[in-house]
């Protein structure tokens, strides 16, 4: 049993590059303390191009119409089986359908902690998107931390 603390990245397509943020937060997280898998739902890098440096990389493959409708609970409960196999103690999700997806499974994971990262301006624009925030995001906890979407 590893006694890091395990790390689920989790991001919509695959974007490997020194800019990405994803990457830098891997970097800033050192690999004696940190375990850190990077779940990417689209895409796989081709020959040639650069690999995350997580630990781990899994890719899900997804097709675009996969994370819409009906086909996307099948890949939320992918990704909960994912995150009940690993029991990973910290899930950072970037963009808004990864963090959606997060949100949902959150309500079924007590343990980790859970930051979203939004890399847009309006993606709360839509009601649906901001009814499904106001409905999943949880109350403060007893140590003062919370999660909060701002405008």
């Amino acid at each position: 049993m590893s006694s890091k603390i395990k790390v689920l990245q989790l991001q919509l397509r695959y974007n490997v590059n020194a800019s990405d943020l994803a990457e830098q937060v891997i970097a800033g997280l050192p690999d004696e303390t940190y375990e850190v898998t990077t779940v990417f739902l689209r895409g796989a890098p081709a020959p040639g191009e650069p690999e995350s440096k997580a630990a781990h990389s899994v890719y899900f493959n997804c097709r675009q119409r996969d994370l819409k409708g009906i086909r996307r609970w099948l890949v939320i409960w992918k990704l909960y089986k994912l995150c009940k196999q690993y029991a990973f103690d910290v899930v950072i999700a970037h963009r808004f359908k990864p963090i959606s997806m997060m949100m949902w499974i959150g309500r079924l994971l007590k343990e980790p902690v859970f930051i979203g990262i939004q890399h847009g301006i309006g993606d709360y624009d839509r009601i649906l998107r901001r009814i499904e925030a106001g409905l999943l995001i949880t109350p403060p906890l007893e140590n003062g931390w919370s999660v909060r979407c701002c405008r």
